[in-house]
């Protein structure tokens, strides 16, 4: 099973995909389902619908692969740009391919705190129009979050987080990074950019 080898060997999937215990060893009965590198969070690759790549299909799966994007779904950012940019983009589409069918053949591991795929979470608000020309407060720490969002984040990724046409500042609606259970990747974004 070429996918098999590819994930399991040459790209190493499960060195960051999936937990580890005190001693660092793998979680063997958790593989995939979602790991920590460092400061970032390398989620779910699983076939669960909620947690992991299910809802996604194949043509998705190597498209991320190989650009590290899937507008509307997901933009590839920290270790997993690097992996992109430096390792999955020079493999050819039919070990991609592989690579995909053999990750959406996998079990599903499934987390609670997912009640629905996070590609599915986020819509467009005009919440931003009701505080415009409103009055900041002096203490920056009483700010609301739409108003830091609209001070820090609006000029680029738009007032209804749909980002830039062309798609250089992603879309905050319907992307992996926004609505994961655990927020390390949006924090790592902020405060490192993708």
């Amino acid at each position: 099973n070429r996918g098999a080898y590819l994930v399991q060997g040459l790209t190493h999937c499960s060195t960051c995909h999936t937990p580890r215990n005190l001693l660092m060893a793998e979680v063997s009965s958790k593989e995939l389902a979602g790991g920590d590198v460092g400061t970032w969070h390398a989620p779910n690759i699983t076939s669960d619908l909620n947690s992991g790549i299910g809802g996604w299909d194949n043509a998705q799966l190597v498209a991320y692969l190989k650009t590290g994007e899937v507008r509307g779904k997901a933009q590839a950012a920290g270790p997993m740009a690097e992996a992109v940019d430096h390792s999955l983009q020079y493999m050819s589409d039919s070990d991609l391919k592989a690579i995909a069918v053999y990750l959406k053949a996998l079990p599903a591991q499934h987390n609670p705190a997912d009640s629905k795929p996070v590609y599915a979470l986020g819509q467009a608000t005009d919440e931003l129009n009701s505080i415009r020309g409103v009055e900041l407060p002096a203490n920056g720490d009483k700010m609301t979050g739409a108003q830091i969002y609209d001070a820090y984040c609006s000029s680029c990724h738009q007032a209804q987080a749909q980002g830039s046409f062309e798609g250089a500042l992603p879309s905050l609606l319907h992307n992996t990074a926004v609505g994961r259970s655990n927020p390390a990747n949006l924090v790592m974004v902020i405060l490192e950019g993708v």
